[in-house]
């Protein structure tokens, strides 16, 4: 009796786990299969991990401010790039650059349409390339432009740019006419990126002529771009010899200079022409000479800078 029972209680603990381990296998062939784009985004983490190919710059660091020099206020010439460790089965590699939405970005009321673009794209590059020097303009045949570059050219707000470099273990494609450029992402064998921010930005000054030799009056200018609501205020420490300028816009041709009392009330005010007979520019930048007189005389139709009341 003790046999059988014990022989029927194993041929139930064989039947439970066989149960079980067919449910297993039921689970595992009922999952969803990966789609191409995931399994190449997981060979890209494994391979970018393992073999660390990395894209750099000798002109600037990761996350730091994009050279004058690469953008539309310079050479507007590419930086140069260095590629290391690109995994040995690549068989080509792509390089773009485009502007990254971030945050700031996003709640920001003006972008310009350039910024909103892809400002290089380059695919089918030799794997055994190590880099690109300064200002690459000519590449080999097989070589895809599909962007030249164009330079950064932000307008009132800092853009962050961002150089991706990625390896394939196949070619891109030339796309039909009228057709945009399919990237093989299920043959991605590694990526890697460089960031950089840049921000137009017009340095300069004011100087105040006839001001008395104790000033106790603050100095405020705000500068608009292209519309009403677009204004960078800013407040200048009290000195009877005037203060920075600092102008955001391109096409910003005028700023409202203001006089703001001891008690946060602003009056006088004038509006000043960035590129007329008070101002001059260099090197350097803008530089604007104002009497006291006409600034603490003068009479704006506006409400005074961002926040502060406009006194008698």
């Amino acid at each position: 009796m003790k046999g059988r029972s014990t022989l029927k209680a194993a041929a139930i603990a064989g039947g439970v786990v066989v149960a079980l381990g067919g449910a297993w296998l039921l689970s595992r062939s009922s999952r969803a299969v990966p789609s191409e784009r995931d399994r190449g985004a997981q060979v890209a983490s494994v391979a970018s991990n393992g073999r660390k190919m990395t894209l750099s710059s000798p002109a600037f660091t990761d996350a730091s401010t994009l050279p004058v020099a690469y953008t539309c206020d310079g050479s507007s010439v590419s930086p140069p790039l260095v590629f290391a460790n690109v995994p040995s089965e690549a068989k080509s590699l792509s390089l773009r650059l485009t502007s990254v939405p971030d945050v700031e970005l996003q709640i920001s009321r003006r972008r310009s349409a350039r910024d909103r673009a892809v400002h290089w794209t380059l695919h089918n590059l030799s794997p055994r390339l190590s880099g690109l020097p300064e200002g690459a303009a000519s590449f080999a045949p097989q070589v895809m432009e599909e962007q030249a570059y164009a330079a950064p050219c932000p307008d009132g707000n800092q853009v962050r740019y961002r150089f991706e470099l990625i390896a394939f273990d196949t070619y891109v494609k030339q796309p039909e006419a009228g057709q945009r450029v399919e990237l093989p992402e299920a043959h991605v064998l590694g990526r890697s990126m460089l960031s950089a921010t840049y921000v137009y930005e017009l340095r300069g000054n004011v100087s105040l002529s006839g001001a008395p030799p104790q000033l106790q009056d603050a100095l405020a200018y705000r500068v608009c771009g292209s519309v009403e609501w677009d204004c960078a205020l800013a407040r200048a420490p009290s000195s009877k010899d005037g203060f920075a300028l600092s102008v955001p816009y391109r096409a910003a041709t005028t700023a409202e200079l203001w006089l703001v009392s001891p008690e946060g009330r602003s009056y006088g005010g004038l509006l000043l022409d960035l590129k007329g007979p008070r101002c001059r520019r260099d090197r350097e930048g803008v530089h604007c000479t104002v009497s006291y007189a006409s600034l603490a005389s003068g009479r704006l139709n506006s409400s005074g800078p961002g926040g502060l009341s406009s006194g008698p």
